[in-house]
């Protein structure tokens, strides 16, 4: 539309710009608000993050702890769910009433004293892979340990070994035992000043042990004329042969223990073999293989030594039985 004076009328165009000016800037107030909005969440979520007890993470409603190791951190995370009140007493320092998730005992101590925690210097009164439970009072204890030198004396062992040349249930000590000496180390273990534990940590031997060794007496059998007899022991001995007025010490036709001397008795030992035990000696061409009988004793018989009787009327066979190295047995007593 024309004017009067010639010219145009430019208002409706100026209206319609302060219009989109104003559509446009509401817009951008809007993204402004949207963008402020995201930013305060963003800042309210690590706000959370970075002031929830021990290091937790709230992720959807579950909470996620790293689990402590020896070490430190293991950078593993377990997971925990509820919330527990706890009271920790530092020993020497405050009493401290939490509630916290149900994080492990090793958790709280590090919470609390992480240096000396990782040190090895504090522990619980529980063990630290312990899971915290309601109500739960954890004691944080002072850790001390020293380390000593002592001399041990440790006491020697015994071997015994079966044999069957003492008495059937006798026991001959055959070598002296020692006690062994060594040097050891120990670590000890104070808990708030007092006593706990001590272990070995380290052993030098001074002398060494000599074990006792022992001969028991077991018994045996052997076979005498076909029959399966029990004997108590057998020794090894030299044997010589007597009779009466034969030049080798003679002797009366009265044995030791009063008996007559005959066929079938021998002198012995009595600390050898006792007086009045039966003996089995195998037979050859000059003795009988039979049972004899310990009646007789002399002084030249001491020791691995037995005279067997074989009487005065053959005088050659004496001479001849010379001396020998036999076995004999002595019989259990039926």
């Amino acid at each position: 539309m024309e004017n009067t004076h010639g010219t145009f009328n430019t208002t409706p165009r100026f209206s319609g710009f302060i219009t989109y000016i104003k559509q446009r800037f509401k817009i951008t107030i809007v993204i402004f608000a949207i963008l402020i909005s995201v930013a305060g969440l963003v800042f309210l979520i690590n706000y959370i993050e970075s002031n929830t007890a021990l290091g937790l993470k709230i992720i959807k409603n579950d909470i996620y702890m790293p689990r402590m190791s020896p070490n430190g951190y293991n950078r593993v995370f377990d997971r925990y769910t509820g919330m527990v009140d706890v009271t920790v007493i530092i020993v020497g320092g405050e009493t401290y009433e939490i509630t916290v998730p149900m994080i492990t005992v090793g958790e709280i101590v590090s919470k609390y004293r992480e240096e000396d925690y990782n040190a090895g210097r504090v522990e619980a009164n529980v063990p630290a892979s312990t899971v915290i439970q309601q109500n739960m009072t954890i004691h944080i204890n002072e850790i001390d340990f020293i380390e000593v030198v002592r001399l041990s004396e440790i006491p020697f062992t015994t071997k015994t070994f079966d044999v069957h040349t003492i008495p059937k249930g006798e026991t001959v000590t055959t070598k002296n035992g020692q006690n062994a000496l060594t040097e050891r180390t120990y670590r000890i273990k104070y808990v708030n000043g007092e006593f706990h534990s001590e272990e070995v940590i380290g052993e030098t031997p001074i002398n060494p042990e000599v074990p006792e060794q022992i001969h028991r007496g077991v018994g045996g059998t052997v076979m005498v004329k076909g029959v399966e007899r029990k004997y108590s022991y057998y020794l090894d001995v030299t044997a010589t042969a007597y009779g009466v007025d034969i030049g080798f010490g003679g002797g009366d036709e009265i044995t030791y223990t009063g008996k007559k001397a005959q066929h079938g008795i021998i002198a012995v030992d009595p600390e050898m073999i006792e007086l009045g035990s039966q003996v089995y000696i195998p037979g050859d061409e000059y003795i009988k293989d039979d049972i004899y009988k310990a009646e007789d004793a002399g002084s030249s018989i001491i020791g691995y030594r037995i005279d067997i009787w074989l009487g005065n009327d053959d005088l050659d066979a004496q001479i001849e039985f010379g001396r020998r190295s036999i076995r004999v047995y002595i019989l259990e007593t039926e």
